[in-house]
């Protein structure tokens, strides 16, 4: 554990945690696609699900999440 982040509990963490990489731009895709791949084993849903909650978080942000993972079938997720 990194002292200035406290480890993620939950779905919604998570999810956030990604959507600050994304709208940071401090990771490449294919470290976030590996992010995304991840949360999704862990919390037990599809890639596909990770995604849409990533793009609907950040929608109010400025940034298309879609933008982020390269090797995803994704288009028309950024609201």
């Amino acid at each position: 554990m990194q002292a200035d982040r406290a480890p993620l509990q939950t779905y919604e963490q998570a999810i956030w945690r990604l959507v600050q990489s994304v709208v940071s731009e401090k990771f490449d895709a294919a470290q976030i696609d590996l992010a995304v791949d991840i949360v999704a084993d862990i919390f037990w849903v599809a890639d596909k699900k990770v995604l849409e909650d990533v793009a609907k978080a950040s929608s109010g942000l400025g940034r298309c999440s879609a933008d982020a993972p390269a090797r995803r079938s994704h288009s028309g997720i950024c609201a």
